[in-house]
């Protein structure tokens, strides 16, 4: 488990699960902030939000402690890697780091991404 939370008990959490067959749950917690400062960053497709920043910008009730799964790793892989990430704090760069890590593993291990909060 990678822990971007502590110190932020009581504050909005996000939770980053990989879960595959062949390998054992990985899990990354963080405060909410990190993740909004990375996900604001999601360049919009053609004018507009797709994968997980769809996700992220327009459906509501996804931070209902509901576990989601993220749809398609490869295209999420893609955004994730095209976060300009000029500007953040080191913290944000150590999550942003973290969460490409667990979503390329989930690839390579043919496991599923979960997010919830």
């Amino acid at each position: 488990m990678k822990d971007f939370y502590t110190g932020f008990e009581g504050e909005s959490e996000i939770l980053f699960t990989l879960r595959g067959e062949n390998v054992p749950d990985q899990l990354i917690r963080m405060w909410a902030g990190y993740f909004d400062d990375i996900a604001m960053r999601i360049e919009l497709e053609d004018g507009k939000f797709t994968g997980l920043a769809l996700t992220y910008h327009l459906v509501e009730g996804w931070q209902d402690g509901v576990p989601w799964k993220v749809p398609d790793l490869g295209h999420t892989v893609k955004q994730w890697e095209g976060i300009c990430t000029t500007g953040l704090s080191p913290e944000s760069l150590e999550v942003h780091g973290a969460v490409l890590d667990l979503l390329r593993s989930a690839i390579e291990s043919n496991g599923e991404v979960w997010i919830s909060d």
